[in-house]
């Protein structure tokens, strides 16, 4: 028989108590993180989203939060479920859902969060659907946050493009209806003269220029060749153009000229008279040495000048008639505008107001 003489060492049995407790720490650590705290409930509901519609659950988070929640879809799988930061940061998203089961996500910070259900599709139909929302707080501190989100107005200044017509470029029609000369006698038949003319069918401005003599027929190119070093649009187009646009110009009646009585005759009667020497009513009759005019009320068909002479000696009369039509030519061009509007913009009440 053997007997033990003092203590034996035993190799590996059991670790030594300096070795012990350096493992000691660590476990009191792995205790600490399984010690989680309990779940804070956010939202249980059954609803219905349509077709072509959302749904939409807002509530807070804080940071450090693990949000857990489940969905089931009673009826075939809804289009997406989204989880995000508001106003649209994805977090989470998936498509044609059916069940999730105890999803579970880190909250990188505290804020305004979503779970939002979208359904579409052709004939898709509407989605009975049910939540359930958890947040697991970090640590005991945060388990009384507050969840509840709140709701203000704010005005905001919104930017958007619309599109703008505008002008490109005009162009410039001018018809000379009529520019002649005509010596009316001082006797008879021979006293009358008569313009026909014949307009455009379609035009915008029409104008008439009537002088007696050549001092009013020189005092209209002189006027013509003084507007044209100024105006690019009488060098053009001419004096007459300008009076049917803006109907303005100064001329100087020659001394001792001779008037001359015309009525413009827009009708087809009127004119027939006129032709057979009856003289049409004295109060469509105007006396001129030198005078213009300009219409914007379209005529139509063949219309005529009667001139008369009153006067003891034979007169030249010079008579212009110029239509002038604008055709614009228009492009688009994109407008930057702005609107205000008021929305809804949520917030904790941590946050300021």
């Amino acid at each position: 028989m053997r007997f033990f003489e003092g203590p034996q060492k035993v190799k590996n049995m059991y670790a030594s108590p300096l070795k012990l407790s350096r493992y000691i720490p660590l476990i009191f650590v792995g205790f600490r993180a399984m010690a989680q705290q309990p779940s804070v409930p956010l939202i249980e509901s059954s609803f219905t989203v349509k077709n072509n519609r959302s749904e939409t659950y807002y509530f807070g988070l804080a940071e450090g939060d693990v949000l857990n929640f489940s969905v089931d879809v009673t009826d075939a799988a809804i289009r997406e479920v989204e989880f995000g930061a508001y106003p649209s940061t994805v977090i989470f998203s998936q498509n044609y859902v059916g069940n999730i089961e105890d999803k579970s996500i880190s909250i990188p910070h505290t804020g305004v969060y979503y779970i939002r259900f979208y359904q579409s599709g052709f004939l898709a139909g509407r989605r009975h659907c049910k939540l359930k929302a958890g947040r697991i707080p970090l640590k005991a501190e945060s388990a009384g946050f507050n969840s509840t989100v709140y709701w203000r107005e704010k005005s905001d200044t919104v930017w958007y493009y619309e599109d703008e017509k505008y002008i490109t470029h005009t162009d410039t029609i001018v018809t000379v209806a009529s520019d002649q000369k005509v010596l009316l006698k001082r006797r008879g038949v021979s006293r009358t003269g008569l313009v026909l003319f014949s307009l455009p069918e379609t035009y915008d401005y029409m104008a008439l220029w009537i002088g007696t003599g050549k001092k009013a027929n020189e005092q209209f190119k002189q006027a013509e060749e003084q507007m044209a070093l100024n105006n690019p649009h009488v060098k053009k187009y001419g004096l007459m153009n300008d009076l049917a646009l803006r109907g303005s110009a100064s001329f100087v009646v020659p001394g001792g000229c001779l008037p001359v009585a015309y009525w413009l005759l827009e009708d087809k009667n009127d004119i027939e008279k006129f032709t057979t020497g009856t003289l049409p009513d004295k109060m469509g009759r105007k006396t001129t040495c030198l005078d213009f005019e300009r219409r914007c009320e379209p005529l139509n068909g063949v219309c005529g000048i009667a001139l008369y002479n009153g006067n003891k000696r034979k007169l030249e009369v010079n008579v212009k008639i110029t239509t002038v039509k604008l055709v614009d030519h228009w492009g688009t061009r994109k407008i930057r505008k702005y609107r205000l509007e008021t929305i809804q913009e949520p917030y904790l009440t941590d946050e300021e107001r």
